[in-house]
């Protein structure tokens, strides 16, 4: 019986680490001019995309270090919008992070 049990509880646990690292990835949204927002790239996978370090190492606007940072945060809109001081203020992760600052979204 402890066996069955502890059986349950590791298939259990490695079910919620698995699944808490595929819902990980996630969608970026961007302020429009006029208080709405657009979801960038929906539908398109660019989440799934894993940028190679070479653009960690060899692109000034990069400001995240590639080791430090997380495989599912390597994709290109977070490492070159979202983490940048171009992303600053007009780009969020979509959900209820872009949800504080946008008015509704166009494409949602």
């Amino acid at each position: 019986m402890r066996s069955l049990l502890s059986g349950v509880l590791i298939a259990g646990a490695v079910l919620l680490a698995t699944a808490g690292s595929a819902l990980a990835s996630h969608e970026h949204a961007r302020l429009l001019g006029n208080g709405e927002c657009v979801i960038l790239a929906q539908n398109g996978g660019e989440q799934w995309v894993e940028l190679p370090r070479a653009v960690f190492e060899n692109n000034p606007k990069v400001t995240l270090d590639y080791d430090a940072t997380a495989a599912n945060r390597r994709h290109p809109l977070h490492v070159l919008v979202h983490k940048t001081s171009q992303g600053a203020g007009v780009a969020w992760v979509y959900g209820p992070e872009s949800d504080m600052f946008c008015l509704g979204y166009v494409n949602d």
